[in-house]
């Protein structure tokens, strides 16, 4: 692995993986610039600035869907220096188990 390469850290055993080729539906992955982000998914419903300096941008899915489970489904990117340094999804789900 190069010095560039993006990595992410298994709790559950403490090893490093690579992982460049993640990516939203819409094509955003780990290291594009917030531009980006924000050119394929709109202004963010939310925006703020964390302890560090880094940006979390916030997206809510807008669905008055009755048949869909799932609900409350949230996108959040944290920008870092102006490029993503982490993605992740959040919901609920019926019969899923909160983390705490």
């Amino acid at each position: 692995m190069s010095d560039g390469d993006l990595l992410f850290r298994a709790p559950e055993d403490e090893r490093a993986y690579r992982c460049d080729h993640f990516n939203t539906p819409r094509g955003i992955k780990l290291g594009d610039k917030e531009e980006d982000v924000i050119r394929l998914y709109g202004q963010p419903d939310n925006s703020k600035i964390i302890k560090g300096g880094d940006k979390i941008l916030t997206y809510k899915a807008q669905s008055e869907r009755k048949d869909v489970a799932v609900k409350n489904l949230v996108l959040y990117f944290t920008i870092s220096n102006g490029s993503v340094t982490s993605f992740h999804l959040v919901s609920n789900m019926p019969g899923a188990k909160k983390p705490f």
